[in-house]
């Protein structure tokens, strides 16, 4: 597209100017942001038909069963990949911008080597002892060949973790995007859709689960030797290994403390309340995901600016991309927050009557995931500052507390005190970010627009539950689709009569334009 065509485009959507050169790094963020959302949105399609079909074929707790097999998975490449996948991300991006070609080819082979060898290993380990670990961990014979298989899909897993942060260290957004959101998603859709014909079995579920991670891993080898040719001499490569390891040790712990507290919940609900408590809480945790897009978006295209930016001491721009991205997260999140809220027990009925009973934890999550994105990238930002001890702590902190609370919690009221536990680890790690940010780099995420998408919710909300008040949803779906489909609509027109003003529209120019630009060519087939 020439400069012509793109001023066009920007006059279109009332943005009278080019984007200034302070605003030039936004820019960027936002197309990153646009494309990342165009492919989460792809794969949350995908994730939602799985999960209903998983949910209605296998039931709350054979779907519970699948999910912890996951979480094993997700466990063991949490420790193993020793946050390399961060490191790559950061280091690469700062090389890349010095021009370092040597540094940046030794990372990307410490990055990725080290992980798969320990991963291996772990993977191999697993396998031996996944009867053990049945009995003694779930209780339950039935989970060991789901174990083995699980074991089977680590190292696919690690390598596909750390070769995203290598090829979003170039800045490059859009081969994530297709290896991980769109080609993963529909692979793993189609096959369950074949295998529910022959009698969909849970363990087929986690095979296919593998078969999609292995093909990601594949797909980014390609794409990472496209950006950066692998054909590179072994030797040819330098690692400045006193800065990579002092970014990456606290940034694994930190990132083991989070995978931990996430996946602790998960088996603490199977094991001190139900299996079937596991598939309601994953359901309600999933639904809240959707809401979630836009901000994780944002948040993994901004990190390699955060670290050029950071490097070249440009706080201005930071503190911009800080205060939009988290007035737009919380933009786009309040309607799904508001639907969660107001229709909890309509949404969950979806999935069967058997999910129904997770309606109260579904609003408690919904406020969860309010809190997480509206207080902003503060996490992203000491991360990518360097900062990681302080992510360690934050982590640390988090995993203690969601620990006392859920064994405190759970036994009492099972997914609804897993909920609230979510809830107050969430809220105290978000202060502590805010406070951290701004403690040290003078940097805060509000500013007086951000009001904008508080009143508009607040307005959409009262409208919404008045409306249901009187015209009340049955069992009826198209009732639950016609409300909801209301609510939206009155919170965009909430919006626009509060007015955007000119970086809303730069944003707002960025994402439609990349997201649109990504699906026409994903629609013609040219996706490669």
């Amino acid at each position: 597209m020439n400069v012509n065509s793109q001023h066009a485009k920007t006059q279109n959507l009332g943005y009278p100017e080019p984007p200034a050169p302070d605003k030039q790094n936004l820019v960027r963020v936002a197309k990153g942001g646009g494309i990342t959302l165009f492919g989460k949105i792809v794969t949350n399609i995908g994730r939602f038909v799985f999960a209903f079909l998983m949910a209605r074929l296998l039931g709350a707790e054979q779907y519970g069963m699948y999910q912890l097999s996951l979480n094993a998975v997700t466990l063991l490449a949490g420790i193993t990949v020793l946050g390399f996948d961060g490191a790559l991300l950061r280091f690469i991006a700062i090389y890349v911008n010095r021009d370092d070609r040597e540094r940046t080819w030794g990372t990307i082979q410490l990055g990725i080597g080290l992980p798969l060898i320990l991963g291996s290993l772990t993977s191999i380990a697993l396998f031996a002892f996944s009867y053990q670990v049945a009995v003694s961990v779930f209780d339950d014979i039935r989970m060991a060949p789901l174990l083995q298989i699980s074991s089977v899909i680590v190292p696919f897993s690690i390598l596909g973790s750390t070769l995203i942060g290598a090829v979003r260290g170039f800045k490059n957004m859009e081969y994530p995007v297709i290896a991980k959101f769109i080609l993963q998603p529909i692979v793993k859709v189609v096959l369950i859709g074949i295998a529910a014909f022959f009698g969909l079995q849970v363990i087929h579920a986690v095979v296919i689960f593998g078969i999609g991670e292995l093909l990601t891993a594949v797909t980014l080898i390609y794409y990472l030797n496209k950006l950066f040719p692998l054909k590179m001499s072994i030797l040819s490569g330098r690692v400045d290994f006193k800065a990579v390891w002092k970014f990456t040790i606290p940034d694994w712990l930190a990132g083991l403390m989070d995978t931990f507290r996430g996946n602790i919940q998960t088996l603490l609900i199977g094991s001190l309340g139900s299996i079937a408590g596991v598939g309601i809480f994953t359901v309600a945790n999933q639904l809240n995901i959707l809401g979630h897009d836009f901000y994780s978006s944002i948040n993994i295209a901004a990190k390699p600016y955060i670290a050029e930016l950071h490097d070249k001491n440009e706080k201005s721009q930071l503190e911009s991309i800080y205060q939009t991205s988290a007035k737009w997260s919380v933009l786009v999140n309040m309607p799904v927050f508001l639907a969660m809220v107001l229709f909890p027990t309509q949404i969950l009925s979806i999935f069967g009557e058997s999910f129904e009973n997770g309606a109260l934890a579904l609003v408690i999550m919904a406020c969860v995931n309010l809190v997480d994105v509206g207080t902003g990238m503060g996490g992203a930002i000491l991360n990518m500052t360097g900062y990681t001890r302080l992510k360690l702590l934050n982590n640390i902190v988090s995993v203690v507390v969601s620990i006392a609370l859920n064994v405190l919690l759970i036994p009492r009221f099972g997914v609804v005190g897993a909920a609230i536990s979510a809830l107050a680890v969430m809220s105290t790690v978000n202060a502590l970010r805010i406070f951290q940010v701004y403690y040290l780099l003078k940097l805060i995420p509000y500013n007086r627009t951000f009001l904008k998408p508080i009143i508009a919710g607040l307005v959409t909300g009262i409208l919404s539950y008045s409306l249901s008040r009187i015209y009340p949803i049955d069992a009826f779906i198209l009732h639950l689709i016609v409300h909801v489909s209301v609510l939206f609509a009155v919170f965009a027109v909430m919006i626009l009569l509060l007015k955007l003003d000119d970086d809303d529209r730069l944003m707002l120019n960025q994402i439609t334009q990349k997201s649109q630009s990504l699906f026409q060519r994903f629609r013609k087939n040219k996706i490669r």
